[in-house]
């Protein structure tokens, strides 16, 4: 990690639709070299870039999270 960025490394056959609690990496084994993606938070916005591929599937390779104040009704 580097200030307010982040290069994370992932196994994008490993993914599954939906959520997933308590989920662990292992590095790859079986000579197939892992996908890696950057997170930039800025502000309140979170960042992902591709770095790496191949991506998940229905994921874009890169996209922009934003934090909403929350609504009271």
């Amino acid at each position: 990690m580097k200030g307010n960025t982040i290069q994370i490394e992932f196994d994008p056959l490993a993914t599954v639709p939906g959520y997933q609690e308590n989920v662990t990496y292992s590095a790859l084994s079986d000579g197939r070299r892992p996908s890696t993606a950057i997170l930039t938070l800025i502000g309140q916005t979170l960042l992902w870039r591709l770095n790496r591929e191949p991506g998940i599937e229905g994921v874009p390779a890169q996209f922009a999270l934003r934090r909403e104040r929350q609504k009271i009704d």
